[in-house]
């Protein structure tokens, strides 16, 4: 039954960031880089597969790494498993913040709402003057020739985050054909231009979309005959 319901199909297309979207990443010779998520993903789709609603997956052997928040709001760099392409919804997201922060994502993504810690939330369901959490107190301008030492100590393990107030959010229509999306080990959480944000996680809305069928289960929706 759920797999026939049409909000089943809508969360397997785990739609995420704009092409544009600035990514910070360390590779496995321990450099860190930035660079837009479109580049990073389209590099490696070396041998991909492709699901039934045109998503391409691609499982990473090289090590990549991001800056991360834990569910304590805990600083972290956690390890990409995977990266991916999916087609563009019709509308597109553009949320800016008082520090000059500006990330554009679709409606359903999961971004990070600042109550008492970090709290996953679509990015639909935020409002105006809600918090997000930021690596850094002010929008970071350090360019990719920053060495190494510099960028651990902006990205490493442990410390806490700066808030970021949302000041404008509006819809837009979308301009690309494709979104992407990295999948980050453990987390789940990774730095987009300047933002700490959630990633999207398709198989993990499915599972809670087969549990609300079971949860609100009554035998009221049951034929008197088979």
């Amino acid at each position: 039954v759920g797999y026939a319901h049409p909000y089943f199909h809508a969360a397997k297309r785990r739609n995420c960031f704009h092409p544009e979207t600035e990514i910070q990443y360390r590779t496995a010779g321990g450099e860190w880089r930035d660079g837009d998520i479109e580049s990073l993903v389209e590099d490696r789709l070396v041998d991909p597969e492709t699901d039934d609603f045109g998503a391409e997956i691609q499982n990473l052997r090289e090590t990549i790494e991001v800056p991360s928040i834990d569910s304590d709001g805990k600083r972290t760099v956690q390890r990409v498993d995977a990266v991916s392409k999916h087609p563009s919804t019709d509308h597109l997201i553009t949320i800016e913040t008082e520090q000059g922060r500006e990330i554009t994502v679709t409606p359903d993504h999961a971004m990070l709402r600042w109550d008492d810690g970090p709290q996953e939330v679509d990015a639909m369901m935020l409002e105006i003057g809600d918090t997000i959490p930021a690596p850094h107190g002010e929008r970071r301008r350090e360019t990719v020739s920053e060495t190494v030492s510099e960028a651990t100590g902006l990205h490493g393990d442990g410390g806490s985050v700066q808030l970021d107030e949302i000041t404008s959010i509006q819809y837009v229509e979308s301009e690309v054909d494709y979104t992407y999306c990295l999948t980050v080990s453990g987390t789940h959480t990774l730095v987009a231009n300047d933002l700490f944000v959630a990633q999207c996680d398709g198989d993990e809305d499915c599972v809670m979309l087969l549990l609300d069928g079971l949860l609100n289960f009554s035998k009221c929706f049951l034929p008197d005959k088979r």
